[in-house]
């Protein structure tokens, strides 16, 4: 099934027609995942092969967020979705529930090395949120392996916090000042170059263009570092400090 989206040869235009001749049939079930990222574009995509494919049934996934953003720019897509199932909040117990199921799978029983405490500490962070419970279940894990340890403990997670913040704080102010400059502007919005540009002194440079050209190479420098990431909208990129980087504040 997969050389039907990978065959370069078919048109996007032509992408339905030949969906349905190679199905036959058959039922084609396509699931997107983290479909809180899907562009504009792919999204309207989506809804074509949703309405011209006669015999696929689509699934998608995502953040909570997805649903209100698909209301305000595709409300005809939003209209088409025959099922919704909404996953909440885990309760305390069943976030010690969901971390004993995930220790039997690999071959433990009950909670393992995870104390009350532990647990406790695991459900107040994340607030019950099933892939945050994993993900912090999993850090501790690895926290305590790094140190030689059985034993978990939260301390372990605050520590390495703490020296990863000191050590954040030393990238971004050991940039040049440009460089800082810049992530000074993304740590209040995500933004484009051109956006980026409008909020910049304009006097440091001898014209516009010679602005745009150096912030663009300044963003591919930061990209390359890890420190920004980048969305496409429309016809650009949308510049994003990367998330261990938007709560320092640069020094001047």
């Amino acid at each position: 099934m997969s050389q039907i989206f990978f065959n370069k040869s078919i048109s996007l235009n032509e992408l339905p027609s030949y969906i349905n001749k190679k199905l036959g049939k058959k039922t084609l079930v396509l699931f997107c995942d983290e479909i809180h990222e899907a562009t504009q574009d792919v999204l309207s995509w989506l809804r074509v092969l949703n309405d011209q494919v006669e015999n696929m049934t689509l699934i998608i996934s995502g953040l909570p967020v997805f649903e209100k953003r698909l209301k305000k720019e595709l409300e005809s897509f939003y209209k088409r979705i025959t099922t919704k199932i909404t996953t909440l909040s885990l309760t305390k117990e069943e976030t010690r529930q969901l971390i004993e199921k995930r220790i039997k799978k690999v071959g433990g029983s009950g909670t393992g090395p995870f104390s009350d405490n532990v647990i406790d500490y695991i459900y107040d962070k994340t607030g019950g949120f099933p892939r945050e419970v994993l993900c912090l279940a999993n850090q501790l894990i690895n926290l305590a392996m790094e140190s030689s340890t059985f034993e978990i403990r939260p301390e372990i997670l605050e520590h390495k916090k703490e020296k990863a913040v000191e050590e954040n704080f030393d990238v971004i102010n050991n940039l040049p000042s440009r460089q800082r400059e810049i992530v000074k502007i993304l740590q209040l919005s995500d933004s484009s170059p051109n956006q980026i540009v409008s909020k910049l002194d304009l006097k440091k440079y001898k014209t516009k263009q010679h602005a745009v050209r150096s912030v663009n190479n300044i963003l591919k420098r930061l990209l390359k570092n890890k420190i920004v990431t980048r969305k496409v909208s429309g016809k650009t990129y949308i510049y994003v400090l990367s998330s261990k980087y938007k709560t320092l504040g640069a020094e001047s």
